[in-house]
């Protein structure tokens, strides 16, 4: 019954919905299509054409996927350790805007090099490709709440130490 009431606590800190929010974004990249694009053949029919992100760049995407996955699922069950929580949180986003700067990288130089080869692409979706970035944003509102709540939790510690003097 003690740690169903932890449980319950957990979920009542902001911070722990913007990393819970944060890893389905992060997790879902397994199953998103990196750019989805529509071609037109030389006799003007459309072809549908998908690049997933697990088969971008050889192993880069999926070992950048795997390990900022992991720690944002870490970072969301590490509540009683607020400051390694916090930590993990802020290199994580770090780790998920050099994420975000391959990934545009990637994309410009996709639309390019389609430019160049001839191919007329005229609907481009990559919706996904801004993940990343999304849950590095998460990341930082939620480290600055486990901040606010590790600063709390040391005011309140002080006042309880100033009543038994």
């Amino acid at each position: 019954m003690h740690s169903n009431v932890k449980i319950v606590f957990m979920w009542q800190r902001i911070q722990t919905l913007y990393l819970a929010i944060g890893f389905a974004l992060i997790f879902s990249l397994f199953f998103c299509n990196f750019i989805s694009y529509e071609d037109l053949t030389s006799s003007g029919e459309s072809v549908s054409e998908v690049l997933r992100y697990r088969s971008m760049r050889g192993w880069l995407y999926p070992v950048l996927m795997v390990i900022t996955t992991l720690i944002q699922l870490l970072v969301v069950f590490l509540y009683k350790s607020r400051m390694v929580q916090m930590w993990l949180v802020i290199f994580n986003a770090l780790v998920l805007l050099g994420f975000q700067t391959v990934v545009i990288f990637d994309a410009v130089s996709f639309i390019r090099a389609a430019a160049q080869s001839g191919i007329e692409l005229y609907r481009i979706s990559y919706v996904t490709s801004v993940f990343p970035l999304v849950t590095g944003i998460l990341n930082f509102l939620a480290s600055r709440n486990i901040m606010l709540d590790e600063a709390m939790v040391q005011s309140a510690s002080r006042i309880r130490r100033s009543k038994r003097r």
